[in-house]
């Protein structure tokens, strides 16, 4: 799973993105599975980017 900048409501896609609010949702929900561990099992193996295919709109902002 990938979380993205892009921000929509009731399937209607918001024009104007949130910076950084994919990684940040990416962190939390790694904070908390790696919190939770020893209350109950989760889904997390790792949490890797390095083999995403990253759009080119994305690539270009470097």
């Amino acid at each position: 799973m990938v979380s993205t900048d892009r921000i929509s409501a009731y399937d209607v896609v918001i024009p104007t993105p949130i910076p950084g609010k994919g990684a940040v949702l990416n962190q939390l929900s790694l904070f908390w599975f790696d919190k939770t561990k020893h209350i109950c099992e989760n889904h997390l193996i790792n949490s890797a980017t390095e083999n995403i295919a990253l759009p080119e709109t994305v690539r270009r902002r470097g």
